[in-house]
C-alpha cells in the first residue's frame, strides 16, 4: 500500500512531521482493522486487499478498473435482475 507524502508547502518542520506521523497512524489503524476482520472470518484476505494488489505491469487492480475502456465495458454490462431489484 502506498502512503501519500504530505506537501511541505509553507509548513514548519514540526507541522510537516506531525502530518507525516498522522498519515502513518491512519495506515496503521486501517491495516489493523483489515486484519482483525480477516482474522474474525468476516472477509477474505483477497476481498479485503484486492484493489491494492499489484498486476504484472506495476499497476494495481483499482488502477486497472479505472481505465476508460474498462469503465465503458462495465457501464454496458447488464446486472442480474436479482441484484438490481
Amino acid at each position: 500500500m502506498s502512503v501519500p507524502v504530505p506537501a511541505r508547502d509553507d509548513k514548519t518542520e514540526k507541522q510537516y512531521e506531525q502530518e507525516l506521523r498522522q498519515r502513518w497512524r491512519i495506515l496503521y489503524m486501517s491495516m489493523k482493522m483489515k486484519f482483525e476482520e480477516i482474522d474474525a472470518g468476516n472477509i477474505s484476505f483477497e476481498d479485503q486487499f484486492l484493489a491494492q494488489m499489484t498486476l504484472p505491469d506495476g499497476t494495481t487492480v483499482a488502477d486497472f478498473m479505472k481505465l476508460p475502456e474498462n469503465i465503458t465495458r462495465l457501464e454496458k454490462t447488464k446486472m442480474p435482475i436479482l441484484l438490481t431489484s
